[in-house]
Order: structure tokens, then C-alpha cells, then sequence
């Protein structure tokens, strides 16, 4: 993952587990450190919202 990342080959993946909880606790136990630690993800959010940690401006509201 790491690799096809920093490389450029993926933007992202999509993950299916074959176990839940268990798998996504799993990968969220083991997987998500490891990635921290090689710098390829972020150690936290940077906002609350998926808006702002995808960087993107709040829209102005139509209705203000």
C-alpha cells in the first residue's frame, strides 16, 4: 500500500473485510500505526467535517 502510494500508482483503496467488527478493528489496531509511522497517513484529522479535511472551502449559503 505504502509503495503504490508514495509512487503515485493509488490515491486511495478500497477495503473489504471478511470478518466485522473484528476485521476492521483488526486493521485499525495493526494497519493505521504502521501507516502513521511511514508518514502516509495522517496522525489525526485535521477538521471534524470531510469537507474540510479534503482541503475544499465552505460553500456560501443560498439561503443567508
Amino acid at each position: 500500500m505504502t509503495q503504490r502510494f508514495t509512487s503515485g500508482a493509488a490515491d486511495g483503496f478500497t477495503l473489504a473485510f471478511s470478518s466485522v467488527p473484528q476485521g476492521v478493528e483488526e486493521f485499525a489496531e495493526q494497519v493505521v500505526p504502521l501507516l502513521v509511522r511511514r508518514g502516509v497517513l495522517a496522525p489525526e484529522l485535521r477538521s471534524a467535517t470531510l469537507r474540510g479535511n479534503l482541503g475544499l472551502p465552505v460553500p456560501r449559503s443560498r439561503w443567508a
